[in-house]
């Protein structure tokens, strides 16, 4: 290619090229079907001009960048479920304490221990401690995992009081126990997570998403983690780490309760609705009958 015809070519590109006066007026400059490839001198001359060169013709920059967010938009909307921010929210908090509060004197003052029974915030606080990274990350890719529906469908707010529901009664049922060890983990309250899934898809059967697999979820995390705990016991003597079983099994049994009680009915779901409302105060009268034992243990 001589100079010659290089100079004719860039000066048709500029007799044809859009005129760039008001960026945001600018439009996609296209070729028509008879033009099948790009030359080297229209690359060149999109890319020092701001132009996004395809094989269809010059796009500005910016319509480029709005294709993209068009397109990802697209995906997030087809996404059933949000972000569940309150667990993200609690999960940094957790982080926090694991990572810059990890001196024994926050483990005294913060963990669960049943000689210490009369610190009442123990029997909450405990949940933000663990017992070393791999407990740590763990618990928190699960309550994020598990929380990820729960959060969109039934609300922020009522999915966390569940999670701490089943903290609290993971605390006061070993404290039953007067062993003196200090126990940290939020093991309780993301069985009680995992567990109020069966109370969410009976009260919304007909209009819930995924409910077959939701509940096969359920089901293979409770065994792999049954299973789990039954070799640890038989295998180490439920020694380093010591697995507080009955913790466990009352954060997985109140967060059925929990589930009835704090979760909602579809309006559009009205198959059974009395029976919801009768589950309802059945598991509030379950619930507040547990504290009371507990406190009555305790005063005895």
């Amino acid at each position: 290619m001589t100079d010659k015809s290089l100079i004719e070519r860039l000066n048709w590109m500029i007799k044809v090229a859009p005129q760039e006066n008001d960026k945001k007026t600018q439009k996609s400059w296209s070729w028509g079907s008879e033009r099948k490839s790009l030359t080297t001198e229209e690359k060149l001359y999109a890319i020092s001009n701001g132009f996004v060169a395809n094989e269809e013709g010059f796009m500005p920059r910016e319509r480029e960048r709005k294709k993209w967010k068009e397109i990802i938009r697209k995906y997030l909307k087809k996404c059933p479920w949000g972000v569940p921010w309150m667990m993200i929210v609690f999960s940094v908090v957790q982080l926090f304490f694991n990572t810059f509060n990890s001196s024994d004197k926050t483990y005294q003052l913060l963990a669960f221990s049943t000689h210490h029974k009369s610190e009442i915030w123990r029997f909450f606080t405990y949940s933000l401690l663990h017992a070393g990274t791999a407990h740590l990350i763990i618990n928190i890719i699960l309550q994020l995992v598990i929380s990820l529906p729960l959060e969109t469908e039934t609300g922020h707010f009522r999915t966390f009081f569940v999670y701490f529901g089943g903290v609290l009664s993971g605390s006061l049922a070993a404290s039953l126990k007067n062993d003196g060890l200090l126990m940290v983990g939020a093991s309780s309250g993301i069985y009680s997570l995992l567990m109020s899934h069966l109370a969410h898809v009976y009260l919304n059967f007909q209009t819930i998403s995924h409910r077959t697999y939701r509940i096969i979820f359920v089901v293979i995390l409770t065994l792999s983690d049954v299973i789990h705990s039954l070799s640890h016991c038989l295998l180490n003597n439920n020694e380093e780490p010591k697995i507080h079983i009955v913790a466990h099994i009352s954060g997985a049994i109140c967060g059925i309760i929990l589930g009835f009680i704090f979760y909602k009915k579809s309006k559009t779901d009205n198959d059974d609705a009395k029976g919801a409302k009768y589950f309802k105060w059945i598991s509030i009268a379950c619930y507040l009958t547990f504290i009371c034992f507990v406190i009555i243990v305790h005063v005895s």
